[in-house]
């Protein structure tokens, strides 16, 4: 049972823009006896400064600014309790008869396909002073390895870390992990047996669920490529070629080596995806290719390049 009433949310500053506000203002609406709290930019580092002092510098060099809003929500949940609720999150209805059955509450997302189901740290709950919060917490130094790509940045602080911790510690603790039933991405609504058959308007309507995920991304932010040119290649910037988009395949039993087999067996098609370069080419076309050259601040670059002809 949660005692500490306590919603947090992050933004960089205290001037949300309007759709999150929108979002933010159903949360509340929702549930008027919780108390409130937007965190900032600024709020988040102090409280790392001023009360886990020896975790700044780790903080500090987190390359991307979504690992440090990971994190934080640990630490703040951790030294307050209560329930962390991503800004893009519609709420449709009071979250309390949701926070029973556990002592950690933890929600689900998915993706591409509803059944590639992960824990998220999107929606989590706990009371002040939670040892699996505090277990993540001592840990986030150890966790952080290599900061380059889209799964870096999940393995460090984001979704797939809290499910390998999830996973070795669900013994220890009473958690109730939230169905996609009760909290559901927007994406993912027309694949979830109990919600296709509904529109969104329908789904708001008759609070069908508890919260919708928008999964707006806010801090994947395509940068803009530079200016290269690779004798006999042609650079397709910010594009996918059909047929090798491999998003989110690393969650989907081989379809990653069958994508990555049939990109190969293309001499016109040179792929990207979260772990790189996929391609073994060599030399200075490979060396270009490097990921390094196409971040996103989320690490998503999806370019190619096709042959001339």
């Amino acid at each position: 049972m949660l005692t500490n009433k306590i919603i947090h949310q992050t933004w960089k500053t205290n001037n949300i823009p309007k759709e999150y506000a929108d979002f933010a203002k159903s949360v509340k609406s929702h549930n008027p006896e919780y108390e409130y709290r937007l965190w900032t930019d600024e709020d988040n580092r102090n409280l790392i400064k001023n009360t886990y002092p020896w975790f700044l510098n780790t903080y500090d060099s987190y390359k991307h600014g979504i690992e440090r809003a990971d994190a934080i929500r640990y630490f703040i949940l951790y030294t307050y309790g209560g329930v962390y609720i991503d800004l893009d999150m519609e709420c449709l209805k009071p979250i309390d008869s949701l926070l029973v059955g556990g002592e950690i509450f933890l929600s689900l997302e998915a993706g591409p396909s509803i059944k590639n189901q992960v824990v998220s740290n999107a929606f989590m709950a706990a009371n002040q002073g939670n040892l699996f919060f505090y277990h993540i917490i001592s840990n986030l130094e150890s966790f952080k390895e290599e900061d380059i790509t889209f799964s870096d940045v999940f393995q460090n602080t984001g979704p797939d870390m809290v499910t390998e911790q999830y996973l070795q510690q669900r013994a220890k603790f009473k958690f109730r992990i939230i169905r996609l039933n009760e909290i559901c991405p927007k994406k993912m609504i027309n694949q979830h047996p109990k919600l296709k058959e509904f529109t969104l308007a329908e789904i708001r309507q008759q609070q069908r669920l508890y919260l919708i995920h928008h999964n707006t991304e806010s801090w994947n932010i395509q940068v803009k490529c530079p200016e290269t040119e690779i004798e006999g290649y042609q650079l397709y910037k910010l594009h996918d070629i059909n047929g090798y988009d491999i998003d989110y395949v690393e969650y989907t039993d081989d379809t990653y080596d069958k994508i990555i087999a049939k990109c190969n067996q293309n001499p016109q098609a040179i792929g990207f995806n979260y772990n790189g370069y996929i391609k073994g080419i060599g030399g200075k076309l490979e060396k270009v290719a490097s990921e390094n050259f196409w971040l996103k601040e989320g690490i998503e670059p999806w370019i190619c390049m096709k042959i001339k002809n």
